[in-house]
Order: structure tokens, then sequence, then C-alpha cells
């Protein structure tokens, strides 16, 4: 029996299905089995303008220092305090992100986004206060 690997980029969606559709009937009408494999149709349309030397440097940045060196970082405060505890940390980052771009970058602090960063941090708060310890396991044998 024959097993062909469909790969589709969607990039208009009805054409996209149309064109699957078809692909799949003529592989089921001639006895195949198929897996359809989804890439992103980004990836066939190159911008026509030119892309500046400074555009890259900052795509090197962000994978360099935010995406590689950023999870030793990340991975150590986790051995050090404990990936319960430290990983709702997390939960914080974008209100203090938000509260960064304010001085940073000139933007307005509205007074509902504030409302809502204000509850998640409380809601962490509470959950690392009232979470509750790990029971303990009896030992086998133990008295």
């Amino acid at each position: 029996m024959t097993h062909i690997l469909i790969v589709e980029a969607r990039f208009y969606t009805a054409i996209a299905d149309a064109a699957l559709e078809g692909a799949i009937a003529a592989l089921t009408a001639a006895g195949a089995t198929h897996e359809v494999l989804t890439v992103p149709g980004a990836l066939l349309h190159w911008p026509e303008q030119e892309i500046r030397t400074t555009s890259w440097l900052a795509l090197g940045y962000v994978g360099v220092f935010s995406m590689w060196a950023g999870f030793f970082a990340w991975f150590r405060g986790l051995a050090l305090g404990g990936a319960l505890r430290v990983s709702q940390v997390q939960l914080v980052q974008p209100f203090l992100s938000i509260l960064a771009a304010v001085p940073l970058l000139g933007e307005p602090l509205e007074v509902m986004t504030l409302g809502f960063a204000l509850a998640v941090v409380a809601v962490v708060f509470l959950g690392k206060r009232l979470s509750a310890a790990p029971v303990a396991t009896p030992v086998r044998g133990a008295p």
C-alpha cells in the first residue's frame, strides 16, 4: 500500500481546502493512505523590498539574548527556587512589561490595564500563600 505525504502551505484558505480535498479524493480512489503536513505560507513570499541590516541584527539579538542566553538564567532560577514557585513569577511578567513601557516607550497606562494587572498579581500572591504543603508518603516497613 502506498503512503503519501501531502505538504501544504496555507495562504488562501478556500483554495487550500479545495486543493487538499481533491488530493485526498484522488489518493483514496487510488487506494493510497496519506498524512498532511502544513508549513507556513509566508515562507513562499519573500518581501519585495530589501530587508535592512539593522532588522537582521535585531532578529539576531532577540534570538541570541532573549531566546538562548535568557534560558540559562531562567533554568538557573528554576533550580534555585523550585519550578512551582518560580514559574508563577512568569504570570506577572506581561504586566511588568506594560509598566516598563510607560517610561521607556511613552505608552499610556490605562485604569483598566492597571486593574487587571493588580488582579493577576493578587491571584498569584494568594496562590503562593495558600498552596498546600506536600504530603509525606509513608515509607514501607517503617514502624
